[in-house]
């Protein structure tokens, strides 16, 4: 086992099946890759929920976002993955690896960073997908390597922008309008 000091986050949603999942199975088979991850013990008793996670995600050297169906629907995954993309922007690193569960890239959100994210999908019935998140954390790519036109803030800006349409039009052209 490598002796590793990185810590990780990892973003999943509350739901049984995804807590079973990366409770019983990612992060024990990612601790004997060396990978050491931040875990539910590690918030501070009696803070408040936002900011310890907050904290958590800051103090990760990387965020795994663990994507189900689940996750897509939880308000709180949504939070993480934005703070760990704001992080993203903050640090000009990639700080996010995303690990897919019976959903496909198509279902993502539409966010010019996240596309550039690595992609791996989980299998528990084949460790593949061990190797290529243990690569995928370790990797360093830099904002510019993935987004090297332009100032970035503006391309973040309009990707926040797109992605809060396609939340917003449907709701407004099912509307009426006078």
């Amino acid at each position: 086992m490598e002796d590793n000091p990185s810590r990780y986050f990892i973003s999943h949603s509350n739901k049984f099946e995804d807590r079973h999942l990366v409770n019983d199975v990612v992060i024990p088979k990612l601790k004997d890759n060396g990978i050491n991850i931040y875990e539910e013990e590690d918030l501070q008793p009696g803070t408040h929920v936002l900011p310890a996670i907050t904290g958590l995600v800051d103090k990760a050297d990387k965020t795994l976002l663990f994507i189900s169906e689940n996750s897509l629907g939880s308000s709180w995954c949504s939070f993480e993955l934005l703070i760990s993309l704001e992080k993203s922007q903050r640090t000009n690193r990639l700080a996010v690896v995303l690990l897919l569960h019976k959903i496909e890239e198509s279902q993502l959100p539409h966010i010019a960073v996240l596309q550039e994210a690595r992609k791996i999908h989980f299998d528990e019935h084949n460790d593949e997908w061990v190797r290529e998140v243990v690569e995928g954390l370790r990797e360093t790519k830099t904002i510019g390597d993935i987004m090297p036109a332009g100032n970035v803030a503006h391309g973040l800006v309009w990707s926040h922008y797109s992605g809060f349409l396609q939340y917003v039009l449907p709701e407004i052209m099912g509307k009426k309008i006078m």
